[in-house]
């Protein structure tokens, strides 16, 4: 697999690269359900190639819809080895959408939050 690969559909980028035992999936523009299978598909490609650490990174995000939330929480329950964090987005849109839906501890970068909801 190349060092840095992007996929690119409509509104959204999802961008891998790698820095030694970290991969991470940058997240950029719109995740909704338009975009959710190339998040999903991107998502398993990193997860092939079994690195340390996966980072997946949405400070490029400008929106969310619930079928995102519905993939991140997803994404966090199946990581049985605590190897997934976040970057938290910056945008107030993405970041009043996590608030409302009480996941921004989860998605905020709080490790411990994803690793509780993973034993839950």
């Amino acid at each position: 697999m190349p060092e840095d690969s992007d996929a690119v559909l409509g509104i959204l980028q999802a961008h891998i690269s790698r820095t030694g035992e970290t991969a991470t999936l940058a997240l950029i523009g719109e995740f909704d359900l338009a975009t959710v299978d190339t998040v999903r598909e991107r998502l398993a490609e990193v997860r092939r190639e079994a690195p340390s650490r996966v980072v997946i990174d949405l400070r490029g995000l400008t929106f969310i819809d619930s079928t995102g939330i519905s993939f991140l929480l997803s994404a966090v329950k199946e990581d049985g080895d605590g190897r997934l964090s976040f970057i938290a987005s910056e945008a107030p849109a993405v970041r009043r959408v996590f608030a409302v839906t009480g996941v921004a501890g989860l998605f905020g970068g709080d490790d411990a939050g994803a690793r509780r909801l993973s034993e839950a």
